[in-house]
């Protein structure tokens, strides 16, 4: 057979092999689950090498490439969760142990990424954080001293804290038991309810997560009420896409929500939107401060400080935060 036959033969080969891997990646992407999620970061590292191979035979596979940068998109995008299912197979850590992939098929060190952004989002937080537990002080102090909470009641809010504690570092599981302790002591707890369909529905719990959210819904009865609470469990967790979207259904519901605007804005400051979120933090603090939410309005301008610390930004009307 002539060379020439014989490079095509191969060329067509390795391109029959690439479109079978894409679209492998494709439908893995879209369903992610335990089952599949290490055989997803292989077969991405296959079609990696694939497509040295085919380039190097001189083929453009720009469109190829497109559809693997969609599928890396959707990779990053859902980190977090890939890092939690992948744990229920053993681990990334212990998958690269087995393989040595190189650093640049960077799926393969996931893990590494969703840490870096928790303490990303814990230094970027930390002023907010301290104005929110001197808040969350108060109330407490202010329910024990007058309303009277119950040893139970304490009990099962000691579970929560320390719960949003580990929510905050990646600790889902350690989150989970104690989501389900205080809801053992305090059946009615909606803060606790909403949060424990976030973590299950992030492990792939679906049955967990309907029951969940089913039981969140008919405890919090105000529909601005839930979808806030359910942003703010989900930027915790860092599924942001999913955060923005109860954001957005919370400013249709009330698009003068102080408070949706802030937690938007913090959702676009995660997503490096830095632009979108110091307008979301002026407009909840102009909302705040013609509503009387002092709490609110400190948080917000606190954002807004923070956020014009790290320079080239200035508010719309260029007056100082």
């Amino acid at each position: 057979m002539p060379k020439g036959s014989l490079e095509n033969n191969r060329v067509q080969t390795r391109m029959e092999l690439l479109r079978e891997q894409i679209r492998l990646l494709e439908v893995g992407v879209a369903g992610l689950h335990a089952d599949n999620v290490l055989d997803l970061l292989r077969w991405r590292s296959e079609a990696e090498v694939t497509v040295a191979e085919a380039e190097a035979l001189g083929r453009d596979l720009r469109a190829e490439r497109t559809r693997l940068a969609t599928i890396d998109n959707m990779l990053d995008r859902h980190a977090t969760r890939v890092v939690t299912l992948a744990a229920r197979r053993g681990g990334l850590g212990s998958a690269r142990e087995k393989l040595a992939p190189p650093r640049e098929h960077w799926w393969w060190y996931l893990d590494e990424t969703v840490a870096d952004r928790l303490r990303h989002s814990v230094v970027r937080a930390g002023a907010v954080i301290i104005g929110v537990v001197l808040v969350l002080l108060l109330g407490n102090y202010l329910l024990n001293t007058f309303f009277g909470m119950s040893p139970e009641e304490r009990e099962a809010y000691g579970h929560t804290t320390m719960a949003e504690q580990m929510m905050y570092v990646g600790e889902y599981e350690d989150a989970i038991e104690r989501y389900e302790q205080a809801i053992e002591i305090v059946p009615d707890l909606p803060e606790a309810w909403v949060a424990l369909a976030t973590l299950y529905e992030l492990q792939g719990r679906d049955d967990d997560y309907r029951a969940a959210l089913a039981r969140a819904e008919t405890l919090v009865e105000d529909p601005l009420r839930l979808t806030l609470l359910l942003a703010r469990q989900y930027e915790t967790v860092q599924l942001l896409d999913v955060a923005l979207a109860y954001a957005e259904q919370a400013l249709e519901i009330d698009p003068d929500s102080a408070e949706a605007h802030l937690i938007r804005g913090g959702i676009y400051d995660n997503l490096g939107d830095r632009e979108q979120a110091l307008a979301d933090f002026e407009h909840a603090s102009e909302l705040a401060r013609e509503r009387g939410e002092d709490a609110l309005y400190v948080l917000a301008r606190t954002r807004m400080g923070m956020l014009m610390q790290q320079g080239d930004l200035a508010l719309p009307g260029g007056t100082a935060p």
